[in-house]
């Protein structure tokens, strides 16, 4: 009996990777207008470095779709995916708390996708590179390099859109399972059991530790205004008085 993931035609893959390009496409778009949204509030030469990787990123998808429709399959995929793992790197060097979530979604996306595009060792190798590119993503946030800029909003921004581009994810993985050589559902399996819990707990502690810090800053605050308010107090009724008294006088 041959193997599931060989009987995957070219076709077959060529067409996979154009949905896979058509996806990766409207999601750099999305990018771009809230990067340019991003350099027109606050023109930093950090936003303006990854605006200028987000159009080579979209520059480098069109290639792609363009040998894609020639059906030529390995200049369609290395240039797109060659360009992702640096720009991911980029973001994560020049933005801080965006590496672990920018990590994340290309190691998930690359178990997903990768083995229904290209040929077993190609896959093997991209899957390699993707792990790696998010191991170091991760390690750019803990480094916490001077340079970086610190987005909250953008942090919050990217982990809703994490967490809906996983779960599309996981839909195509499930959907695609029987085509999925053992080693990947076993990877993909593992990788399920140890995320999953470790992504909720640090949700929680994440709400948990702005919760706290938002009751310290409000408490904090409270103290500083009701002591500027009494020592206002304080400064009027010194005054009041020394009026009254200088009234009295003759």
């Amino acid at each position: 009996m041959s193997n599931p993931i060989q009987s995957l035609s070219t076709q077959k893959r060529l067409n996979n990777y154009f949905r896979v390009s058509v996806i990766y496409l409207i999601a750099l778009i999305l990018a771009l207008g809230g990067q340019i949204y991003l350099v027109v509030q606050t023109p930093v030469w950090q936003l303006y470095l990854i605006l200028a990787g987000l159009l080579l990123g979209s520059m480098c998808v069109f290639v792609g779709i363009y040998f894609n429709r020639r059906g030529n399959l390995m200049l369609s995929f290395w240039p797109v995916f060659g360009m992702t793992l640096p720009l991911i790197l980029l973001i994560s060097a020049l933005v801080t708390e965006l590496g672990v979530p920018l990590g994340l979604s290309i190691v998930l996306s690359s178990f997903a996708t990768v083995p229904q595009v290209m040929p077993d060792k190609q896959a093997r190798l991209a899957i390699l590179l993707a792990l790696i590119t998010g191991f170091l993503a991760s390690l750019l946030e803990l480094l916490q390099l001077p340079f970086q800029l610190r987005l909250p909003f953008l942090r919050d921004e990217l982990i809703v859109l994490v967490g809906v581009f996983s779960l599309i994810c996981a839909i195509w993985f499930f959907r695609q399972l029987n085509t999925y050589r053992l080693v990947v559902k076993r990877t993909a399996a593992f990788l399920l059991v140890a995320l999953v819990p470790l992504s909720v707990l640090a949700a929680f502690d994440n709400f948990t530790s702005r919760r706290i810090l938002n009751n310290n800053a409000n408490r904090a605050l409270t103290v500083a205004a009701n002591d500027a308010a009494a020592s206002i107090d304080i400064f009027i009724n010194n005054n009041l008085n020394a009026i009254r008294t200088e009234a009295q006088l003759p």
